[in-house]
């Protein structure tokens, strides 16, 4: 597996949120807001999402996802950066993990705390689920240049 450029883990890192783009049963895309975080051992992106949510309803259906994280500079679109990661989802609902994955869980929970200590609030719904996002490949752009990583 190929490493990730020290750029590209900045942005993954640094960057609070992104634009997930699921497919609906139509194949129309379906793109919305995520906070996310990256856990640079697995090379996965991680978000919480309500189980009921509609992303969650087309990723069991079509767990091929993308998702842009971008940086803009309104004074300089030539020094806009950002990334498209493509990948396969995967929801982890609390009723399917396993004793040996907890440990895992938790230090995933730990990332997000750390991340958004400040925006994150006591309970979080109950309704939420994890998910999982295997990366198969990062494109990066500066400007219009345009440079590709491929994990898989």
């Amino acid at each position: 597996m190929r490493e990730i450029p020290p750029k590209i883990l900045e942005i993954l890192h640094l960057n609070y949120f992104g634009y997930l783009c699921t497919l609906e049963p139509d194949l129309q895309p379906h793109i919305t807001p995520i906070f996310f975080v990256y856990d640079h051992r697995h090379k996965t992106i991680y978000f919480l999402s309500d189980i009921h949510s509609r992303k969650i309803n087309n990723i069991l259906k079509n767990p091929e996802v993308a998702l842009t994280v971008d940086e803009r500079d309104e004074s300089d679109p030539f020094n806009n950066e950002g990334l498209l990661v493509r990948g396969r989802a995967t929801v982890h609902s609390p009723e399917e993990a396993r004793v040996d994955m907890l440990p895992e869980i938790y230090e995933i929970y730990e990332i997000f705390k750390s991340k958004y200590r400040q925006f994150m609030t006591v309970s979080k719904s109950s309704r939420d689920v994890l998910v999982s996002i295997e990366i198969f490949k990062i494109s990066h752009w500066v400007g219009p240049i345009f440079t590709t990583v491929k994990l898989r």
